[in-house]
């Protein structure tokens, strides 16, 4: 699903844009709902962090009181990786590449295609069926269990 969100939309109307938008597909059938993700916000941006955060704990909670799932949040680069093997791909890169690998021409319409390599990722993050190595190590990647590494300190007698 995507949500186009007007320029004029700020803060709290925003959010209940998106809330509202999340609630009409969610709909009557909630248990239909396996996975989900949303993209992240890239360390570059130029949007104010507060605001995104603001939106992504809204989508969480709301996916989560309706779903009982918990939205994956992707960073951009994670998601150009899946997509086409390259994190620093293009928007010209990501619509060539789903069109190439799963022949949907989105015509220009990045966004789109960014939603639909959204839902790959869930479904194959749930699933654990890949199609490409490419997809396997931006998954992998971004959820690869965190090791923590014990450090010995020597102490010395002076």
């Amino acid at each position: 699903m995507t949500l186009s969100v007007t320029r004029d939309q700020r803060g709290v109307q925003r959010e209940a844009f998106i809330r509202d938008g999340l609630r009409d597909f969610i709909g009557d059938h909630p248990e239909h709902i396996q996975a989900g993700a949303i993209e992240g916000y890239s360390v570059e941006s130029t949007h104010r962090s507060f605001d995104l955060g603001g939106i992504f704990s809204v989508l969480r909670l709301y996916v989560f009181d309706e779903t009982g799932k918990d939205l994956m949040v992707v960073p951009p680069m994670s998601l150009k990786k899946f997509i086409t093997g390259n994190g620093h791909a293009d928007k010209e890169m990501v619509l060539y590449s789903v069109k190439d690998v799963w022949e949907i021409d989105f015509k220009g319409a990045d966004n789109s295609a960014d939603a639909f390599g959204l839902a790959k990722f869930a479904w194959a993050k749930t699933k654990g069926i890949y199609q490409r190595r490419c997809e396997a190590e931006a998954v992998y990647e971004l959820f690869k269990p965190k090791v923590k590494v014990k450090s010995r300190r020597k102490t010395v007698d002076v």
